[in-house]
């Protein structure tokens, strides 16, 4: 499973009618778990975004990601003209 993030390119060229392609970044999770005094914490990132990030561990695979997606919205919410989209897949 990895968290797909879909990125507006119309941004990036100044185009509101969004004719452009849109960039897509895939996050899956990478590494092994680790510990520090708050809990368990793990690596999720992708290689095309060159974007790594730790993220606590969720019982399940899914709120591991999901534990991602609140960390990657709260940073790209600080562009207000940016839209992106997120959406699981399974493999």
């Amino acid at each position: 499973m990895y968290l797909l993030l879909t990125l507006s390119d119309d941004i990036f060229y100044g185009n509101t009618n969004a004719t452009y392609p849109r960039l897509e970044y895939r996050f899956t999770i990478d590494g092994t778990p680790q510990r520090d005094k708050r809990g368990r914490f793990i690596k999720v990132g992708s290689f095309a975004a060159n974007l790594w990030i730790n993220v606590a561990m969720g019982k399940t695979e899914k709120q591991t990601l999901a534990n991602a997606k609140r960390k990657l919205t709260a940073m790209l919410k600080k562009n207000p003209n940016l839209t992106f989209t997120f959406e699981y897949v399974k493999e």
